[in-house]
């Protein structure tokens, strides 16, 4: 898993250093990669406690893949799980989303237009039931 995140983020950095455009990361690697990538890092993220090192990380690729594989459920999940750890990602233009412009960003383009409905979903699930 590892070298396929390696291979992804080398493959979307060289696109974008020589073709001037964000590749979005369902060309980088088969479909199915991408899926079995995506399963381990959702799976990473939900055992790691607050606070691993990598968890922010994780939390971010995995809003990114989803993102780009119109996955909401791993999406919201990931990204409540990435403000926890990182509330600056409450902008979604935060530098940090990607190498480029995160507006500009193929793989972000679901998050975006599906960014209310995500963050609603978040907010229901931290109400407390009502007895």
């Amino acid at each position: 898993m590892r070298f396929t995140r390696l291979q992804i983020s080398a493959t979307q950095r060289f696109h974008l250093l020589f073709h001037k455009k964000c590749l979005p990361v369902t060309k980088t690697v088969p479909e199915a990669e991408l899926r079995e990538l995506l399963e381990y890092l959702v799976a990473q993220i939900k055992i790691w406690k607050k606070g691993h090192f990598r968890r922010w990380q994780f939390a971010r690729d995995v809003v990114t893949i989803a993102s780009g594989l119109s996955k909401l459920e791993e999406c919201c999940d990931a990204y409540e799980i990435l403000l926890e750890e990182r509330p600056e990602f409450k902008n979604p233009n935060h530098q940090e989303w990607t190498v480029g412009s995160a507006a500009d960003d193929p793989d972000l383009k679901f998050f975006r237009e599906n960014f209310d409905k995500i963050c609603t979903l978040i907010e229901e699930r931290s109400r407390p039931c009502a007895a």
